[in-house]
């Protein structure tokens, strides 16, 4: 007999006794099935919110492509309104900048965070339509953020990356008890054999 097989044996005598027990095993069983169609119910949760990310990137990935493609430079309005949503998603204080665009040239005017500067403009940049930019943004270090709006942001990244790590450590505690009693078990009947 091979050590995994009596390994796999011990595993179930030791899960059919623990949930069979006529005094505790009912409560184990629906406690079990619980946890089970919680961890259920949090993956499709999480699955369907990773699809509809991946269906939302995507969708834009080919828009700009599209947009990319099709050489026409948007209007003045339409320029300014694709900066300031670029803005949004960059600096706290977005309703404080001002932006003018004539014929692809932007001009930002405005306050922001010391050190914010140069990312904004880097990511203005890449705004299809951008040309030039006239930077008259003012660094200021002790700006506060803008109080919020009630928008939450895009957290789907971290909240999965938190999800697998606290599922991994649950695993490993699980696994960790689970070696830990399987021991105590087997030390119990060798603990009979000698008292016999």
């Amino acid at each position: 007999m091979r050590a995994r097989d009596l390994l796999a044996g011990l595993t179930a005598g030791a899960a059919s006794t623990y949930f069979l027990d006529p005094g505790q095993g009912k409560r184990r069983r629906a406690r079990a099935r619980n946890r089970l169609t919680w961890a259920a119910h949090e993956l499709r949760e999480t699955s369907d919110r990773l699809a509809l990310n991946f269906t939302h990137r995507s969708q834009g990935y080919f828009a700009r492509r599209r947009a990319d493609g099709s050489g026409d430079e948007p209007d003045n309005e339409m320029l300014v309104q694709h900066v300031r949503a670029r803005l949004g998603h960059m600096a706290p204080r977005a309703r404080d900048i001002q932006v003018e665009a004539s014929e692809g040239h932007v001009r930002l005017c405005g306050a922001v965070q010391a050190g914010e500067t140069e990312r904004l403009l880097l990511h203005i940049s890449r705004v299809p339509g951008v040309k030039t930019i006239d930077n008259q943004l003012e660094a200021k270090p002790g700006l506060a953020p803008a109080p919020s709006s009630g928008n939450k942001p895009d957290t789907l990244g971290s909240e999965f990356v938190w999800l697998v790590i606290r599922r991994w450590l649950q695993l490993a505690v699980g696994a960790a008890v689970a070696w830990w009693a399987l021991r105590e078990w087997v030390d119990s009947f060798s603990r009979t054999d000698h008292a016999q």
